[in-house]
């Protein structure tokens, strides 16, 4: 997006991480994912769609994966 567009609304709200100064100190620490998680996760993709399908390669499966390679690190 070039500099001086306004920027278009979020669909379903929220405000992207560039427009808050202060998103760092706000989030939590770095925490690793677990399989509770990444189910948690998908449940909660799931409930909020109409179809309650999982998107592919969305975030349910981007946390599956983390937990994945988090379970397996030494």
């Amino acid at each position: 997006m070039s500099q001086g567009q306004p920027r278009r609304p979020r669909e379903g709200g929220g405000v992207p991480v560039q427009d808050r100064p202060d998103a760092r100190e706000r989030l939590l620490a770095d925490k690793a994912a677990t399989k509770l998680d990444a189910e948690g996760v998908a449940l909660a993709e799931a409930r909020n769609k109409p179809d309650m399908a999982i998107t592919p390669d969305g975030v349910a499966d981007a946390v599956t994966a983390a937990a994945r390679l988090n379970q397996e690190r030494p």
